[in-house]
């Protein structure tokens, strides 16, 4: 089952609390479309790596990868990286996440990091690989673009415009007034 517990490997990384829901290193998760004649799936790996610190102290790494496919009835197949980064432990569980935080690839981009987006691509991840653990294929460039961490998103003019949002996660019902309900 690839459970953290049974690898010997010491899991949530030291400082980072917010991955204590992750209980496995891998998970996916997989959804048929019977009128495309598809399958789609998105799958999530951690892999641990020890490295050496300058001063000779030993330190964890953790790669994280969240990675999509689709499959055809064709034979055509895609296989794409949605999000990947590495996080190495830190002495408390403080905010400051930037300095622990690096190669962060979103859609196969390298983006520049600060503060606010390294915590948006933490919370971005754990939602991914929570729901992939929960056997749901959410639209992963909904989600970028939710979280405004899609490496589309350029200009300050276009992020404002994502973060007044007034639709759900899985675009099942928006609201866009008080009383009515308006269905995707």
């Amino acid at each position: 089952m690839h459970l953290f517990n049974k690898q010997g490997v010491a899991w949530p990384p030291r400082g980072w609390n917010a991955f204590h829901a992750v209980k496995k290193s891998c998970g996916q998760s997989v959804f048929k479309d019977p009128i495309k004649a598809t399958v789609a799936g998105l799958t999530y790996c951690i892999e641990p790596n020890a490295i050496y610190a300058s001063d000779g102290t030993l330190l964890m790494a953790y790669t994280i990868s969240i990675d999509g496919w689709n499959y055809s009835i064709l034979n055509e197949s895609q296989e794409f990286p949605v999000l990947s980064f590495q996080i190495t432990e830190k002495e408390t569980s403080g905010k400051f996440n930037l300095p622990y935080i690096s190669r962060v690839k979103i859609l196969s981009r390298s983006i520049h990091l600060n503060e606010n987006k390294a915590q948006r691509v933490i919370l971005t991840s754990l939602f991914l690989m929570k729901q992939i653990d929960a056997n749901n294929v959410p639209d992963y460039e909904r989600i970028l673009r939710l979280y405004r961490i899609h490496p589309d998103i350029t200009s300050r003019k276009t992020a404002l415009s994502y973060k007044h949002r007034a639709d759900s996660l899985f675009c099942g019902l928006q609201m866009t007034h008080k009383d009515e309900i308006d269905f995707c």
